[in-house]
C-alpha cells in the first residue's frame, strides 16, 4: 500500500485509482486523503464520506464548500 504522503500527492494532481476506498487515511494532523481530494476538486462521483473531520473539526464537506465558494467567486 502507498504511504499517506504519496496518496496526498495523487489526490492533489489526479484522481485516486478506480475502486479506491481508503479515503480515511490521515496524516498526523488528521487530514485525510479525502480532505486533499476535496480541496483540489478530485473527489469521485458518488463520494459519501463527507463527515470525515481533521483534528480541528474541519470536515471534507467544509473544504468542498469552501472550494466551491472560491470557484464561484472567480467566475
Amino acid at each position: 500500500m502507498a504511504d499517506v504522503n504519496e496518496l496526498f500527492k495523487q489526490a492533489m494532481h489526479e484522481r485516486q485509482p478506480e475502486g479506491f476506498v481508503r479515503w480515511e487515511l490521515a496524516d498526523e494532523n488528521g487530514r485525510t486523503v479525502a480532505h486533499e481530494a476535496a480541496e483540489f476538486g478530485k473527489l469521485p462521483e458518488g463520494f459519501d464520506m463527507w463527515h470525515l473531520a481533521d483534528k480541528n473539526g474541519k470536515t471534507v464537506r467544509d473544504l468542498y464548500n469552501e472550494r466551491e465558494k472560491r470557484r464561484k467567486t472567480r467566475a
